[in-house]
């Protein structure tokens, strides 16, 4: 059952509609960027909707920050010296420290990860939609003339220092 805007949808494969889609596997991760980009980028949302891809692309985002969040939780629990032995002595510190730690944890994910174009140009290109991916090959692609220009002209000999 799929539920957006507080309204519940069968998943119904078009080819066999008397089978009912298995369920992604989405969490909070996945539902927060999922947002974001029906907010932000609601062409991008459709265009995945449509090409059946953004189950998928979001299952993906939510493994990678599900095990992101847990290494920044460790980092940021040793950082503040959020111990065992913390917890026995004063049981309010220690919920307070590790309520900060989540929170810095949550925040550099969703920097990093939910709240931004690059998450749809990770190492698995294949969800991101046809437009995103030739915009990122034409901007690479002004990036490598852009740098072979320079180098030429630095090569040339040319000193722009004298006068």
């Amino acid at each position: 059952m799929i539920i957006h805007n507080n309204v519940n949808f069968r998943a119904i494969d078009l080819d066999n509609p008397e089978e009912e889609l298995e369920q992604p596997k989405i969490g909070m991760w996945g539902r927060r960027h999922s947002y974001y980009l029906y907010v932000n980028e609601p062409e991008v949302y459709e265009d995945m909707m449509c090409d059946r891809t953004m189950y998928p692309y979001l299952e993906m985002i939510e493994a990678k920050a599900e095990l992101r969040y847990q290494e920044l939780f460790k980092e940021n629990k040793k950082r503040l010296k959020v111990t065992p032995r913390l917890k026995t002595k004063d049981i309010k510190k220690w919920r307070t420290l590790c309520n900060q730690a989540d929170d810095e944890a949550v925040a550099t994910i969703t920097k990093e990860l939910l709240n931004t174009r690059n998450s749809l140009l990770l190492e698995d290109k294949k969800y991101a939609p046809k437009r995103w991916l030739e915009e990122y090959e034409e901007r690479q692609e002004l990036i490598r003339l852009y740098r072979s220009k320079r180098n030429s002209n630095s090569k040339s000999g040319v000193n722009r220092n004298a006068v």
